[in-house]
Parts: structure tokens; sequence; C-alpha cells
């Protein structure tokens, strides 16, 4: 064996060594992790929404994950940690909660706010010309401030 290929065949395996030892100390420190989970609901009574974004962050760290086919979601974050989650679904506006991660594990249920609406003006709508619509909203959600978003679209000039 010649030494260029000695030399390589040592940082070969010098790397599988290092990579096994980084595998075993993520490991060992899972007695160090919080476990957030909960299930992410539809403020309009249509049970749990499924795919749904759940994200825990700081200026440091953050991890997510999508809910499953019954709404669910488990996040695996550090200990002693001040968190921001919040949970975005297309459609509807998102929630936010604060979490101080410890050594328990964390249930967080999550209400998703009103779904959004469009309302795209008639065409023979014209400039300084009224028109009226009239919409009613029923919010049930869970998460204070949380109203509709209305989007209003108007003709081109």
């Amino acid at each position: 064996m010649d030494k260029s290929t000695r030399i390589l065949t040592n940082i070969i395996l010098l790397s599988v060594f290092f990579s096994l030892i980084g595998a075993n100390v993520a490991y060992d420190n899972s007695s160090e992790v919080t476990r957030i989970y909960g299930t992410v609901f539809d403020c309009k009574g249509n049970g749990t929404i499924s795919g749904a974004n759940v994200t825990a962050y700081n200026s440091n760290f953050s991890a997510s994950n999508l809910t499953d086919a019954d709404g669910n979601y488990v996040l695996h974050v550090p200990e002693d940690l001040n968190l921001s989650v919040v949970v975005k679904f297309p459609g509807h506006l998102e929630s936010f909660k604060s979490i101080k991660t410890g050594k328990d594990t964390i249930n967080m249920n999550f209400t998703l706010g009103q779904p959004a609406v469009t309302i795209t003006a008639p065409l023979e709508a014209f400039i300084n010309e009224n028109f009226q619509v009239s919409l009613t909203f029923d919010n049930n959600a869970t998460t204070p401030g949380f109203g509709p978003i209305v989007e209003l679209i108007l003709p081109p000039r």
C-alpha cells in the first residue's frame, strides 16, 4: 500500500470513528430532552387538522414536525429553554404559545383561528362605485387575539 492510499484509509477510519462517537453522545444526552406533544384542532368544529406545521424555536434552536392524520404531533427539544411554539396551516391563522422546557413532558393542544377569507369585487364595479358585502364570522378559536383575516381584491383599473 503506497503512502497516499494509507493516508486516505486513515482519514476514512478516523471519520467513521468520530461519527460513531458523535452518535453515542447524541444518544447519551436523551435524558436531557423534553417531549412536547399535543393535537391541533380546527376552530370551526371540523375536528383535527392533519399536516399542520408545528415549530418550537428561539434565537438559537428550532425543531418542527407535521401533525399526523389524527392531528397529533411530537417534538423533542432540549431542557431549560424558553421557546415559542407556533402552529401554521394554509388558510388558517397561526397560533402561538410560549413555554419553558424542563424534565417533564409537555402537552400543548392548539386550536387554529378563523380560516382566512378572500372577497373578490364584482368585475362590473368601477372606481368610486359602491358595492356591499356582508360577512358573518363565528370564531371559536381558544387562542386570544385571533379573528378573521379578510382580503379584498379589486378589479384592475
